[in-house]
């Protein structure tokens, strides 16, 4: 409405406070959720990735606890009870040796899982930093570190793996021979040491590519330039303000990662450059189960049925958290 003076003048009964009535009728649409709330709630709607995790937690479980319940040592050799089939003893039976292959399949699950988490922390931690410094620098150093992860990607990584692992193990031999080596290298082996620094030096350019790409798109916020106009370094920046809006992305990636060094762990110890005797490894015991598989079937069953469990399971997870951290998922 206008005034005498022909002035817009604004209604004030536009202004007047909802009457009780009014109130009553206004009707939330959908409640206000925080992200990761929001995102548990997608997750628990995933059967699929809910039953995956129960399995992730059973087997876990089973791999810490097991051996602890079990009577006999992973490297005890009981004579007489030679190849054993499964019974109330030995619940998956006994290997050549009379060695429990339950307690060994337990350890073996213990040591799978262990190298996948921390070689996925490895990798995480080198492919997020890495990442993160080539995207929000940019310019030629984002092209000469771009340029290293194509080559990285154009070499056939298991034959690399394969080639590491073999020129690796003399000079880690000696080197815990040499008493000089820390405790818990000497307790690892150097299997476990050269597998672990194989995978951190290769399987990190699916993290630092995902981590490139977000940190791109982010750097360019509003957030950010304020952040520099108050003083900030750039290593503040990349810590505290870009990083942080990745974790989503990082944590599928992490992952993911996970049942993929599990599977390289297990392969090569299944073709003898993993762990070292007697400690049990799900890939040792099915390559000794497969030269009698026809006459002992179950000894290969059971270590070959945990790693897919495993990896399946895993990466059934992972798939599930990844439609859940995803706000395009939102509905």
């Amino acid at each position: 409405m206008r005034d005498t003076n022909n002035t817009e003048v604004l209604d004030s009964r536009l202004f007047l406070p909802a009457t009780e009535s009014e109130k009553t009728t206004a009707e939330i649409m959908r409640p206000s959720v925080g992200y990761w709330k929001d995102a548990w709630k997608r997750l628990r709607a995933n059967k699929v990735a809910m039953g995956s995790l129960i399995v992730i937690l059973l087997v876990f479980l089973a791999a810490i606890i097991g051996p602890m319940l079990s009577p006999y040592a992973y490297d005890q050799i009981n004579k007489g009870s030679e190849n054993l089939s499964p019974n109330a003893q030995h619940l998956f039976g006994t290997d050549s040796l009379g060695r429990d292959l339950f307690t060994r399949t337990m350890i073996g699950a213990r040591i799978s899982l262990a190298v996948g988490i921390v070689a996925a922390l490895m990798i995480s931690v080198i492919g997020i930093l890495y990442g993160a410094i080539s995207g929000f620098i940019g310019g030629w150093v984002d092209i000469v570190l771009m340029r290293i992860v194509d080559i990285v990607y154009s070499v056939p990584t298991i034959l690399i793996v394969i080639l590491l692992q073999v020129v690796l193990r003399e000079p880690l031999v000696k080197f815990v021979e040499s008493g000089h080596a820390p405790e818990f290298i000497s307790k690892l082996g150097v299997g476990l040491i050269s597998i672990f620094f194989v995978l951190a030096l290769l399987y990190w350019v699916d993290m630092a590519r995902i981590v490139r790409g977000q940190i791109l798109a982010l750097k360019e916020q509003e957030y950010v330039l304020a952040a520099k106009v108050l003083g900030s370094s750039n290593k503040n920046i990349i810590l505290k303000h870009l990083i942080p809006n990745c974790i989503g992305q990082i944590i599928v990636v992490t992952t993911l990662k996970i049942p993929e060094a599990i599977f390289v762990e297990s392969f090569l110890s299944f073709i003898g450059l993993g762990v070292s005797i007697p400690m049990a490894s799900l890939g040792s015991l099915s390559q000794v189960a497969l030269k009698g598989i026809y006459s002992y079937p179950y000894m290969l069953i059971f270590p070959a049925a945990t790693i897919s469990i495993i990896i399946l399971s895993m990466n059934l997870f992972g798939d599930g958290l990844r439609d859940a951290l995803d706000p395009r998922m939102k509905k």
